[in-house]
């Protein structure tokens, strides 16, 4: 694997550059470019670490709540599910054989009845616990907010270091500027010390020569 620090490539060399969703190539035969810093190498490192772990994690909190779902709508587990696992499509997906006339609020027969709903209702507070074979630990409700705080957190964090990283940039640079680069004032001071002493001189000079066509002129006559 070639190491590289930058992606500042020149166009013949960008122009063969491939991305498989994963690294890197370039040449041929290919050669992997193992990017160490840049914005490439950001935006992956965040797409398969904090990105993925949301994504992880809230599957994780749709899964245990697709299986609590139908294990309070189907106790027995012969009467039909709410819920498909595991989906299809997406990360969460109703039962294909549900419809209008398959819902149901009970088991019992009684058209009054709601045990199921009531059952279903009754997740909300529900504590659940993977030493017990859950999912999760806590609520369903819980455990997502504690996801969504968690990447807040991770967000902020990475903002905080970049404001901190652009302060020390700015300061480091004023530093660099106040000993290379170039002050006004000091230029402007500069050119008027100069224009001082170029009038100084000057009129040093028509003193000498007035006296030199004095003498000069009065040898002559």
């Amino acid at each position: 694997m070639r190491a590289i620090r930058s992606c500042s490539l020149d166009k013949a060399t960008a122009s063969t550059i491939a991305f498989d969703g994963t690294n890197f190539t370039t040449g041929s035969p290919a050669v992997t470019l193992g990017l160490q810093s840049g914005s490439l190498k950001g935006q992956i490192d965040v797409r398969d670490g904090a990105i993925q772990q949301l994504r992880d994690d809230i599957q994780t909190t749709a899964s245990q709540f697709a299986q609590a779902v139908n294990q309070a709508y189907n106790p027995t587990g012969t009467t039909g599910d709410f819920f498909e696992i595991p989906p299809a499509s997406g990360i969460i997906a109703l039962d294909p054989t549900l419809s209008f006339d398959t819902l149901k609020t009970t088991d019992s027969g009684d058209a009054g009845g709601n045990e199921l709903a009531l059952a279903v209702a009754q997740l909300a507070t529900k504590q659940f616990s993977t030493t017990g074979g859950d999912l999760i630990d806590g609520t369903i409700t819980g455990y997502f907010a504690k996801t969504v705080t968690g990447f807040g957190e991770t967000l902020s964090s990475v903002n905080d270091r970049v404001d901190n990283e652009t302060i020390l940039q700015q300061a480091v640079k004023a530093q660099r500027d106040s000993v290379s680069a170039v002050s006004q004032d000091e230029e402007l001071t500069d050119l008027m010390k100069y224009q001082r002493a170029y009038q100084a001189s000057s009129r040093v000079i028509n003193i000498i020569d007035n006296l030199l066509d004095v003498v000069v002129n009065g040898l002559i006559h």
